[in-house]
């Protein structure tokens, strides 16, 4: 068994110029790849990805959210707020 490993390891090392030259014609080829449609894909997600969160910001901003409130919230309204979302069953 150890001399097996051993054989392979020796046939690994004899080929080792033919294994590079293979790594660097299939880096080769796959750097000449159409990629125009991954490109695209990439394009059209973020337009996606800007739109959803173009969408959730305009949604937040015409909200009752107080983080969006410009004007700020006064103590009473705080108060009254939080007791609601306290004591809401």
């Amino acid at each position: 068994m150890h001399l097996a490993i051993c054989k392979q390891k020796v046939y690994f090392i004899l080929n080792f110029p033919v294994v590079i030259g293979n790594f660097k014609n299939n880096l080769k080829y796959m750097s000449d790849n159409n990629t125009d449609t991954l490109k695209g894909w990439l394009i059209i997600l973020a337009v996606i990805f800007i739109l959803f969160l173009a969408a959730v910001v305009f949604i937040f901003l015409f909200s009752d959210f107080a983080f969006f409130n410009t004007q700020g919230l006064s103590i009473k309204q705080r108060l009254d707020y939080r007791t609601k979302a306290l004591t809401r069953s």
